[in-house]
């Protein structure tokens, strides 16, 4: 194998990492976390690059289990901080209720991982 990367937001670029476990659903904590968009009749739907090009400008890692986010004008910050909503919504040109971001899978983790912290927004 050649490289091995981990894609801690969906959509968003990624971290190439050294090692990883493999659980039954993949690495822990690659694609844990999605923004969000209220559809119709209250549907949530996670965003992908194909809805919103603009989160391929932003690049998440973990860094001692804290997602964290940088991109065009946001220094990597935690993802659960307001100024991710923020400037993914100028980059993408779309307000993104920032209490929108959450984690895909349950509670972020595959099983067995340990959990990712800054996920949650009160």
């Amino acid at each position: 194998m050649g490289e091995l990367w981990r894609y801690p937001v969906k959509s968003m670029a990624g971290e190439r990492i050294a090692e990883a476990d493999l659980g039954s659903r993949g690495i822990p904590s690659d694609r844990g976390l999605a923004a969000f968009q209220v559809g119709l009749q209250s549907k949530e739907k996670p965003l992908s690059a194909r809805d919103l090009a603009g989160l391929l400008k932003f690049r998440a890692s973990l860094k001692t289990g804290v997602a964290q986010v940088a991109g065009p004008e946001l220094a990597p910050v935690c993802w659960a901080h307001e100024s991710v909503g923020q400037s993914i919504s100028r980059q993408c040109r779309r307000e993104l209720p920032s209490h929108r971001r959450r984690p895909l899978r349950g509670d972020g983790r595959t099983s067995g991982s340990p959990p990712v912290q800054g996920e949650y927004l009160p």
